[in-house]
């Protein structure tokens, strides 16, 4: 693994660059490889100047004429650990949805019904507090999922408190 720090972070479109030392280049990195290297793979923790471990390999991209090295592995140097978080319901499906927590990029995570640990309904603005752990989907695909969810407050509570 090399060493080396984030450069620049480009949250519209989902990516960042990584600069090292080692060899004086920058190496690009797409966020849903950043999300294995933090905790709750909150991506807003990367920033520029945080120092990064990682690996990479040349992408080619479906042309090997115009293969580039790019970050294919990594991990935050003294990231936070970070534990139990709120997050908001943004997208809810009857027995699963969407949550983004309430951080810089809204990192988003899925939620399920059967992750549910309180009495309440789940809907679109729904407060929840939850733990995260990576997953995959059936095909291998990681993705980022709520457990031990507590509902907090109701969209319907937050618009009367307002």
């Amino acid at each position: 693994m090399k060493t080396g720090f984030v450069k620049l972070v480009r949250p519209d479109r989902q990516f960042l660059f990584v600069s090292c030392p080692e060899d004086s280049s920058e190496y690009f990195a797409h966020f849903d490889v950043c999300q294995a290297g933090v905790s709750g793979g909150h991506v807003c923790l990367y920033q520029p100047g945080s120092r990064v471990n990682f690996s990479i390999s040349t992408l080619t991209f479906g042309n090997p004429n115009t293969a580039k090295p790019a970050v294919i592995d990594i991990e935050l140097i003294d990231a936070p650990i970070l534990e139990r978080e709120e997050s908001i319901i943004v997208d809810w499906r009857s027995g699963f949805g969407f949550a983004e927590r309430v951080c810089p990029l809204n990192c988003r995570l899925f939620v399920g019904l059967d992750s549910v640990v309180t009495e309440g309904r789940l809907d679109r603005g729904t407060h929840i507090y939850n733990l995260s752990e990576r997953s995959a989907d059936k095909r291998g695909r990681p993705y980022w999922k709520a457990f031990d969810v507590e509902i907090i407050k109701s969209e319907s509570e937050v618009l009367l408190k307002n």
